[in-house]
């Protein structure tokens, strides 16, 4: 590992965030937000993505989530859905925590 790694924010995730009825999560998840090196906006291009995304079995606002990423340049989206998390394509690593962590320690 580079000892670096960059997070991205999206209008997705500030969308679904802001209807987290949980106070406390809603607040500790938006800290996040400060600590992003790139705000993903919508687009038609970005909402095209998502859309041949969720034709493979993706949940709509999953698909949106991977689609910032991809448009992101990101190499990874982080995720503890099983169903998300299943999704493969050459332009992503769409992994739990945990798979993350090996991936980038067997990189060492």
């Amino acid at each position: 590992m580079n000892n670096k790694i960059d997070l991205v924010w999206s209008y997705i995730l500030e969308y679904e965030n802001s209807r987290n009825i949980m106070e406390s999560k809603r607040n500790a998840i938006a800290k996040w937000q400060a600590l992003s090196v790139e705000y993903v906006r919508k687009s038609n291009t970005l909402v095209e993505l998502a859309n041949g995304i969720a034709k493979t079995g993706v949940k709509a606002f999953d698909a949106l989530h991977i689609a910032c990423a991809i448009t992101a340049n990101c190499d990874y989206v982080i995720t503890v859905d099983k169903r998300m998390a299943k999704f493969q394509d050459s332009r992503i690593i769409v992994c739990n925590p945990i798979d993350f962590l090996r991936i980038e320690e067997a990189k060492c």
